[in-house]
């Protein structure tokens, strides 16, 4: 697919800290590398939609994944036709591992959870500032905030009350929370300068930078 999306984003690094970051016990290196090629597929799917593809043709795309199905019928390019064999290879290998190591197989909910996608991106800020007309931006990322802190204490309170999820599970769910505003933070250059810092903290215990 390198040679098809040439200008997809190449970013091993971002594609690797999630699981680095997400999935910290050492004896889950199988699991990391595993988790790392949906994300990195997450992010050039990204590129997709923002960049290469058509309305018409990210309609039919998103119709494909819908039904789960390509056909020589589907008026779709050719990246996006391998796109999707590619993804659906990934769900399949991500079913099989899980069959194997759990004995149960995540492969409907794994569909399921491509096909709630609907292909729509963009800033939650212009969203709210579109349905409440006339709220500033200010009034808008106050209420973002809100929304973070009260998912936040609902996080907090599920770890604190009994569940039936594993320790290492809940770890994993809640180091998810956390990577996600350093992974988002973008700066005024659509870079995250800090990405680079605790990729390196993580991996060599340096914090003399």
């Amino acid at each position: 697919m390198a040679k098809e999306l040439k200008y997809a984003r190449d970013q091993p690094l971002k594609w690797y800290m999630w699981p680095m970051a997400i999935l910290t016990d050492t004896g889950l290196s199988q699991e990391r590398v595993l988790v790392t090629k949906p994300i990195s597929f997450i992010y050039i799917i990204d590129d997709i939609f923002d960049v290469y593809g058509t309305i018409d043709d990210l309609t039919s795309f998103t119709d494909v994944v819908n039904r789960w199905e390509c056909t020589e019928k589907d008026n779709i390019p050719e990246y996006m036709r391998m796109c999707f064999h590619v993804l659906d290879d990934i769900t399949n290998e991500v079913s099989s591992v899980v069959y194997k190591n759990h004995g149960w197989n995540p492969l409907c909910s794994l569909r399921k959870t491509d096909e709630f996608q609907d292909g729509r991106d963009g800033s939650y800020v212009e969203c709210y500032k579109e349905e409440f007309q006339g709220a500033s931006d200010e009034v808008a990322r106050d209420h973002v905030k809100k929304m973070i802190s009260e998912a936040w204490k609902r996080l907090n309170k599920a770890c604190l009350y009994p569940h039936p999820f594993t320790k290492s599970f809940t770890k994993a769910s809640l180091n998810t929370a956390r990577m996600v505003p350093l992974m988002y933070n973008y700066d005024a250059n659509h870079s995250l300068p800090l990405l680079e810092h605790h990729m390196k903290s993580l991996l060599f215990g340096d914090h003399s930078f």
